[in-house]
């Protein structure tokens, strides 16, 4: 289930939103605009630096295990967008094809965090 965050969001409300919905990726740039979001990733999960990417285990955000950066740029715990996109491209198409056998139309897909 892909879930959308506010981009607005604060360090307090990322925590929360990453939590209530058990959030195991996210997929984050580095900022935008006053937000910086790698930032506040590395202080709820300082974990995060020493890690293998894909398996962080931080305190603060416990089902968090994968963090994809935008950017092209190699950071620790992290894979880079570039990365994951080849990472895929490995991925049979028989396993593409059981994943989507196992899909129904009225599965939920998408949450969205709002400001309101």
């Amino acid at each position: 289930v892909m879930v959308n965050i506010n981009p607005a969001y604060r360090l307090a409300e990322l925590e929360y939103a990453l939590n209530k919905v058990g959030c195991k990726a996210i997929i984050a740039p580095e900022a935008f605009k006053t937000s910086r979001y790698l930032d506040m990733l590395a202080t709820l999960a300082p974990e995060l630096a020493k890690a293998e990417p894909g398996a962080l285990y931080a305190a603060r955000l416990p089902l968090l295990r994968w963090v994809i950066r935008m950017e092209d740029v190699p950071t620790p715990g992290m894979l880079t967008f570039r990365e994951l996109l080849a990472r895929g491209a490995n991925v049979p198409k028989t396993a593409l094809d059981e994943i989507t056998a196992g899909l129904d139309a009225r599965d939920p897909i998408n949450i969205q965090f709002t400001s309101g």
